[in-house]
């Protein structure tokens, strides 16, 4: 008889947790030889049914993280050995171009080229205002400066020309989508909206992102996911009255079409696989363990590209998909769980704040006093205004003469909730400034993981 561990959700966590060390412990330097991988996989197969197969399953997963390190810190170095000379690249504009507070266009460059090869990374561009979209083909010339985060590179005022416009199906489509709704609202709430919807925050006038800041709202327009996934889960609970096939179709197209929208952005992808194989799990009769899909969306993304854990937002995403699908759902079996939609989505938010405030007081050094109300009042709002605004940018497309028609909920809702956002973020103590040190925000994630590991063993003891 085999004695391998049957529990098959243990087994995927512990595994993705493993790689993800050794991804984190590859980016401090560790490194081992490709050989321990072919070995890690011969001890894998040799002791398949034995008691330590799962303890070498783990072990060959920390390896793969540190071979995976090692390979794309070598292939980021073919750029950054170029920061501090003058380079000439070729590359294709993956973010919406925006003028920043010095007048400048700000955008992001990958999918480059450095003499003719092709190379892993991604530079900032900052230069003097010039029509780009999403989807161009620059050539870029300049002094290439040290990035920072999620961008291995920057250049400052380069020479620059477009090699071409021509743009996808799909991305054609998008920039209509945005024109649509920004004929048929006026700013604000034309930027408002499009955050919301495909979180483009970046395109929001700065007054209003420091509105956002101040009442604990910015992950609103952040491109997290957290949004998509908030929606999805209302519309397939909705949809279920419907029959169990047809509520799968539509929240899957659901997901495509903000994939498409928000540019097909990690963040999106990463939220939209999550939630694709958490509908398809449900629909085959499959319980979902939270925690296992979170660690292997994680782990896939990460060993995609290892960049993403200098990315503070690829944090706090997983951080937020954490406290909806594992922190929310234990609570709500401890306490019981509402009868009505807003009030498990209200649960879900504030599972979700509790679990990005400490890195964000961390990183940031800034406490809304007012976010949990903020997010209490406007949360249940925000699917409604999403749903509004797909429903408006889609009238735009395929039906243009009764846009203007359609886009008026839009309008009154996202005119409602601005107006919230205001009369909060004019307190005078809506924000306060405070700090936590690293070891602080250790021990805050240390209590809430112990509290929510005892809330999930007590609701597992109480259903035997």
């Amino acid at each position: 008889m085999p004695t391998r561990p049957a529990n098959r959700p243990a087994i995927v966590t512990s595994v993705a947790l493993a790689s993800v060390g050794g991804l984190v412990l590859g980016r401090f330097g560790w490194m081992v030889p490709v050989w321990y991988l072919i070995v890690g996989l011969g001890l894998t197969i040799l002791f398949w049914r034995s008691r330590v197969w799962w303890v070498v399953l783990i072990g060959m997963s920390l390896i793969v993280g540190l071979v995976r390190a090692e390979d794309f810190h070598h292939l980021q170095s073919i750029l950054r050995y170029q920061i501090g000379r003058q380079t000439s690249l070729v590359g294709t504009v993956v973010t919406d171009p925006i003028i920043n507070d010095k007048r400048q266009s700000d955008y992001r460059v990958g999918e480059l080229q450095l003499n003719g090869r092709s190379v892993i990374g991604v530079v900032r561009v900052y230069s003097t205002p010039v029509r780009l979209l999403r989807g161009y083909r620059v050539a870029l010339s300049g002094k290439l400066e040290t990035g920072y985060a999620t961008w291995d590179a920057a250049l400052y005022y380069p020479q620059l020309m477009v090699v071409s416009s021509s743009q996808s199906v799909l991305e054609h489509w998008r920039q209509t989508f945005f024109l649509g709704i920004h004929a048929a609202l006026p700013e604000p709430e034309a930027s408002f909206g499009l955050g919301l919807l495909i979180g483009v925050g970046a395109l929001i006038p700065k007054p209003l992102q420091l509105e956002l800041q101040r009442v604990g709202l910015s992950h609103l327009v952040a491109v997290s996911g957290y949004n998509l996934t908030i929606i999805v889960r209302l519309v397939s609970r909705v949809l279920g009255r419907l029959g169990r096939n047809i509520a799968l179709i539509l929240s899957i197209w659901l997901i495509g079409v903000f994939v498409v929208l928000s540019g097909a952005s990690s963040s999106i992808v990463r939220a939209g696989v999550v939630s694709v194989m958490s509908l398809l799990a449900g629909h085959i009769g499959q319980r979902v363990d939270a925690l296992a899909l979170v660690s292997l969306a994680a782990a896939g993304t990460a060993l995609y590209n290892p960049g993403y854990l200098n990315d503070i937002g690829w944090l706090l995403s997983f951080l937020a998909f954490f406290g909806i699908l594992v922190l929310a759902p234990a609570v709500m079996a401890r306490f019981g769980e509402p009868r009505l939609a807003i009030g498990r989505m209200m649960i879900e938010t504030m599972a979700a704040e509790v679990m990005t405030l400490p890195l964000i007081v961390g990183i940031f050094s800034q406490l809304s006093v007012v976010g949990l109300l903020a997010n209490l009042v406007i949360e249940p709002m925000v699917p409604l205004a999403m749903l509004a605004g797909l429903a408006s940018g889609l009238a735009g497309l395929w039906v243009p003469y009764w846009s203007d028609y359609l886009v008026v909920p839009m309008g009154f809702i996202l005119t409602f909730m601005l107006q919230l956002i205001g009369a909060m973020a004019r307190l005078p103590w809506a924000m306060t400034t405070t700090n936590l040190t690293l070891s602080e925000m250790l021990g805050c994630y240390g209590t809430l993981l112990v509290l929510t590991a005892a809330l999930v063993c007590y609701n597992r003891r109480r259903n035997r």
